[in-house]
């Protein structure tokens, strides 16, 4: 079985529409445990309006959606879990696609698949030219934007998350420790290239918690020095979030500038490589 975990905060515009591409699956042995993080708005209201028995609604004080997710997990019953965000949708065969990635690559603990990105109007894939497979260096290819797990393309064994949990510390990149930390260690992760969820990028906040800069760091910066690629990744997101303190004239965000300048120059060239990257897709 597969429980499928949605994180709730505010989203009575959305959230309907993302349950029904749920129950609608052509997979059926699967439950959705929603745990709702404080919501203030109508969204309990129109889970309420849903009578399938697969579905169950929690509730817990607000804690922002890494602990929603970590609440879920304790929730869940299933073999695999299936987080998903309660603004996006997913094809009908998402879940059916999800167990054939299992079903051909059966030594996987992790399972994924493309997805759309839908902005504005536009839709477009997130990765292109994938081969399916197993992947055999997952964060070299994160790393280059061929490949990525996204809440919503993937599914991962209950056994991986014994005891790996979501970081509630920080508010920018805890998808991303989730990720490395689930497919780190040796562990297998296959792919099969075919798209089935949409990520709704004109609708994405989620409820978070403000951590400091100082969280952001102990986090992030002096992670899995053993690989190169992770350092990458880490080092990008850790200099994008000390900029966004910067601008907004926190004064905690221009000291660690100041003390972190040496990170600028590659921060820079990551720019350069990401922009390049872009150009070469497009040709």
């Amino acid at each position: 079985m597969i429980s499928v975990i949605i994180p709730l905060y505010n989203k009575e515009s959305v959230i309907e529409k993302t349950i029904e591409s749920v129950l609608c699956q052509s997979y059926t042995d699967f439950e959705v445990v929603i745990v709702d993080d404080g919501s203030t708005d109508r969204s309990c209201d129109v889970i309420g309006g849903f009578s399938d028995g697969r579905l169950t609604l929690y509730h817990k004080t607000n804690g922002g959606v890494s602990s929603a997710r970590n609440a879920g997990i304790e929730k869940a019953n299933g073999e695999w879990l299936y987080f998903l965000d309660a603004d996006d949708v997913i094809e009908r065969d998402a879940l059916t696609t999800l167990c054939l990635c299992h079903s051909r690559y059966p030594d996987a603990s992790v399972c994924s698949m493309n997805y759309h990105l839908c902005k504005k109007g536009k839709v477009s894939d997130a990765f292109v030219g994938g081969k399916d497979g197993y992947m055999e260096d997952p964060f070299k290819q994160m790393w280059q934007k061929k490949w990525g797990l996204r809440m919503g393309s993937f599914i991962v064994k209950r056994t991986r998350c014994n005891a790996i949990r979501f970081c509630t510390s920080i508010d920018i990149g805890e998808d991303l420790l989730f990720v490395m930390d689930i497919i780190n260690d040796g562990h297998l992760c296959a792919y099969i290239n075919r798209a089935v969820m949409d990520y709704n990028m004109d609708n994405s906040q989620l409820s978070h918690r403000n951590a400091t800069l100082d969280e952001v760091l102990e986090s992030h910066l002096d992670l899995y020095p053993d690989n190169k690629y992770l350092r990458y990744i880490n080092r990008e997101l850790v200099i994008k979030r000390i900029i966004k303190s910067f601008l907004f004239k926190d004064v905690v965000g221009k000291q660690l500038l100041y003390d972190n300048v040496m990170l600028i120059p590659g921060f820079i060239l990551v720019v350069i490589y990401r922009v390049y990257t872009k150009i070469c897709n497009s040709i």
